[in-house]
């Protein structure tokens, strides 16, 4: 009986697995554009999730009701945030320190990207890439 295998077995969400799955692919990418592109596509399968896109247009209902006009990085900075808060991702782990997802944090990962894509800008690439979307990924992971 000690060889025993378990008699149910967990199955991953389909969500978990193409997240994984994009994860090893980027971590296995040799340069750091490749690698931080491609760890940003992360973050595009978030955004076609339902529940991401409920958020969203939860999102954009209360900021017409407001007259609050937010566009861009910012808009889906913020989406963002509600739906990783609401998953338990409220922090991170950034070499050996605890730091609180923030709004900023995020829209910095996505104006980086947006540089990277449309001005071939490197400049912050490395530091967003490893002190923040690195770390923000892995609890996502870890969490999911």
């Amino acid at each position: 009986n000690i060889f025993e295998l378990p008699q149910t077995v967990k199955l991953q969400s389909e969500l978990l697995e193409k997240l994984s799955s994009a994860f090893m692919t980027a971590l296995k990418s040799k340069d750091k554009t490749s690698r931080y592109l491609l760890l940003y596509y992360m973050f595009e399968i978030i955004y076609g999730t339902d529940e991401y896109q409920a958020i969203k247009k939860m999102y954009e209902r209360e900021c017409v009701s407001k007259g609050i006009r937010q566009n861009g990085a910012t808009k889906k900075s913020e989406i963002l945030l509600r739906y990783l808060q609401e998953r338990g991702v409220s922090e991170y782990d950034s070499f050996g320190n605890k730091v609180t997802l923030t709004v900023e944090t995020l829209n910095n990962i996505i104006v980086t990207r947006n540089n990277l894509t449309h001005r071939a800008d490197m400049s912050n690439v490395s530091n967003i890439m490893y002190h923040h979307m690195i770390p923000i990924l892995q609890q996502i992971l870890a969490l999911l």
